[in-house]
């Protein structure tokens, strides 16, 4: 026989019993479909943390710190040396204080940071009020600290002076235990922590051991190259495409997790295909005897019923696509909803990769041709004339 007519033949055959046949396919398509809706949940949590976590200038971002404060120091020597690498287009260093804010007649207890002129561009600063600091004795504050002093309109705050005192460290020390300042406040950053945030001019940095240092590298190729350069100098890089890296084979196992749980459907389906053409290898015995003593050879009669399993792992492969797609579109709708309903973005939980999608096909066709090789065996090592008696 041409494959033409094994592949002609073997469509009649699944039409014969149409409605077999499309529960036979429904079953493949519900665990086909399960496992495409699961792990497309996982790819689209994957994105929405991905998003959140990065931008265009997030993606060419560093944060150095030292591993061990006592032997290797962040400096200004440290700064200057850093700022000079080629690759590097800005940098910033910060340093944290505990202290205390005095404002109404309320003292309160304040994480102050020391910072420079880069530090508001890099960390990408969210001001609710105001601006950044540009001259002598001006600070930012944070809308944590303003509920402290019974502040809820952060605009009122601004121009006020704050009284300040910065508890020096024993590493950061230069002869003094403290300083104290007022603080002209001229903006209100968004950060529910307390923390009032200082210019390093304010201070002599020179005695000041950083804390953190932000780098911005020039292209995203270049973030490697800084990374290397820094750790050369002895100090501990973290950059958010580690970060990212990190996410993604959580997700992967997630993902993983995921799938196995439709696999499971999907195995319960491939046994229901198993049993369909069993039976059919039972009704069809006098047929495969016809066809034998036409002519027809072993390996003939092995693809006929190899074609007729693969045929309804692709259909059931098509079908899952479809229930998990139309499945994907309700499940948006309703969290779109629900997050407008409590004044929050819309949002897509749901996302399928063409890539996926067509190996997830494959691997449903595969299924398909596995399950049908015993049964196919089987109707090959027919005796024709014994399956012509066959009633």
């Amino acid at each position: 026989m041409r494959l033409s007519d094994i592949i002609l033949l073997s469509l009649q055959n699944l039409l014969g019993n149409k409605m077999r046949s499309f529960l036979t396919i429904l079953g493949v398509g519900v665990g086909i479909g399960a496992i495409i809706f699961l792990v497309g949940i996982g790819f689209g949590v994957q994105d929405l943390t991905i998003k959140k976590l990065t931008t265009s200038s997030a993606t060419t971002s560093l944060e150095v710190y030292s591993g061990n404060p006592d032997l290797v120091k962040l400096d200004s020597k440290v700064v200057q040396r850093i700022s000079n690498f080629p690759e590097v287009e800005k940098i910033s260093a910060s340093t944290s204080l505990p202290g205390q804010s005095a404002y109404a007649e309320v003292n309160t207890e304040t994480l102050i940071k020391i910072v420079d002129s880069n530090y508001y561009e890099l960390n990408q600063t969210k001001f609710l009020a105001g601006v950044k600091p540009k001259a002598k004795n001006e600070i930012t504050v944070s809308n944590g600290l303003l509920k402290l002093f019974n502040i809820s309109d952060p605009q009122s705050i601004i121009a006020k002076e704050i009284q300040l005192s910065l508890f020096m460290l024993q590493n950061q020390s230069d002869g003094k235990d403290s300083y104290e300042m007022k603080g002209l406040v001229v903006g209100v950053i968004d950060n529910p922590s307390q923390i009032v945030e200082i210019q390093d001019s304010d201070f002599s940095v020179s005695a000041i051991d950083y804390s953190r240092i932000k780098i911005k590298a020039k292209s995203v190729s270049d973030v490697a190259a800084v990374q290397k350069k820094v750790n050369d100098l002895g100090f501990e890089v973290s950059s958010l495409m580690e970060k990212l890296n990190e996410i993604n084979r959580v997700f992967k196992v997630i993902q993983i997790v995921l799938a196995s749980f439709g696999l499971i459907a999907l195995a319960v389906a491939a046994i229901g295909m198993f049993n369909t053409m069993t039976v059919t290898l039972l009704e069809r015995t006098r047929e495969i005897g016809i066809i034998r003593a036409l002519g027809a050879r072993r390996k003939e009669v092995e693809k006929l019923f190899i074609f007729e399993s693969g045929m309804i792992g692709l259909a059931g492969g098509v079908m899952g696509v479809i229930l998990a797609y139309i499945l994907s579109l309700f499940v948006n709708v309703g969290i779109n909803l629900l997050a407008k309903s409590v004044g929050q973005e819309g949002l897509a939980i749901f996302r399928l990769p063409v890539s996926f999608v067509g190996g997830v096909i494959v691997f449903s066709l595969l299924v398909g041709i596995i399950t049908g090789i015993y049964p196919s065996l089987r109707a090959a090592r027919l005796n024709p004339l014994q399956a012509l008696r066959y009633e």
